[in-house]
Parts: structure tokens; C-alpha cells; sequence
């Protein structure tokens, strides 16, 4: 699993974004994780989004 990190302007006329992406699959299912934030942001905004989408884990729900 690898974070991808990639420029794109979604809708004309809008400003180009910066989108941070991770997609896995766990159990046969496809999941997909995006952050979207404008193209220049802060050093340490990059560094929490980063490791909040490091931060991803899949397990087996537990029993309440």
C-alpha cells in the first residue's frame, strides 16, 4: 500500500488541488482514502495528513 500524492483542477473553473490518496483491500473489499487540500499548504499540515493516512489499519472487527 503506498500513499499517492498527486495535483488535478476536479472541476473547471475551480482551483487546482492537491489530493493525498490511499487505496487497499481487506477481505475482498476496496477501499479508498483521499484528503483534499489546496496545492500549497504548511510543512506540518503535510506531516499530520501524511501520517494520519500512514496511520490506515485494517483488522477484524471486534465483538461490543
Amino acid at each position: 500500500v503506498e500513499l499517492h500524492v498527486f495535483t488535478a483542477q476536479p472541476v473547471d473553473g475551480e482551483p487546482e488541488r492537491r489530493f493525498f490518496q490511499l487505496s487497499a483491500v481487506a477481505a475482498n473489499i476496496g477501499y479508498t482514502f483521499t484528503t483534499l487540500t489546496p496545492v500549497s499548504i504548511s510543512d506540518q499540515l503535510q506531516k499530520e495528513i501524511t501520517l494520519i493516512m500512514n496511520s490506515v489499519r485494517f483488522s477484524e472487527p471486534t465483538a461490543s
